[in-house]
C-alpha cells in the first residue's frame, strides 16, 4: 500500500531527527510508528536496531539486525551489527560465521576482518550483555 509506505518513510525521517536531535525515546517511538505502518521498512528496523544495540540492549536488536542483514546480505554495516549484538550476546561463534558472511561481500572491510581474526584467534572476548 503506497500510502502506508509513505507513512513509514515520514516516521523514519521524524525518527531520523529525533535521533540526531539527542531524544532517543522519541526516536525509537517513531521508527516503532514505522514498522507498524509498514513492517518490511529496512530503514525502520535497521535505525532501532542500532538505537537499542547503543543502549546495550543487544537482545532487542537481534532480530531486527538478523532481518535486515537476511533481506540484504550485502549490508557490511548490518552484518557488522549483527555480529557484535552476536558477541555480546554470548555466541561468538555465530559472530565469527557472520562476520566471514561479511567478508564475502565486502572482502575489503578491514573492520570485519579485523573482528573475525580476534575471534578466530581467541584475542577477542564478546563479554556479556544483556
Amino acid at each position: 500500500d503506497p500510502k502506508q509506505a509513505a507513512d513509514a518513510d515520514l516516521h523514519v525521517n521524524l525518527g531520523f531527527l529525533e535521533q540526531a536531535s539527542g531524544d532517543r525515546e522519541r526516536a525509537t517511538a517513531e521508527y516503532e510508528q514505522a514498522l507498524r505502518a509498514d513492517p518490511w521498512n529496512e530503514s525502520a528496523g535497521a535505525d532501532l536496531a542500532v538505537l537499542d544495540a547503543r543502549q546495550g540492549n543487544f537482545a532487542a536488536a537481534l532480530p531486527l539486525l538478523e532481518k535486515v542483514f537476511r533481506d540484504d546480505p550485502g549490508a557490511s554495516a548490518a552484518g557488522m551489527d549483527l555480529a557484535l549484538a552476536q558477541c555480546r550476546l554470548g555466541d561468538s561463534a555465530v559472530a565469527a560465521g557472520t562476520l566471514r558472511h561479511v567478508l564475502l561481500f565486502s572482502p575489503d572491510n578491514d573492520g570485519a576482518r579485523r573482528f573475525s581474526l580476534a575471534l578466530d584467534g581467541g584475542r577477542a572476548s564478546c563479554g556479556a550483555a544483556k
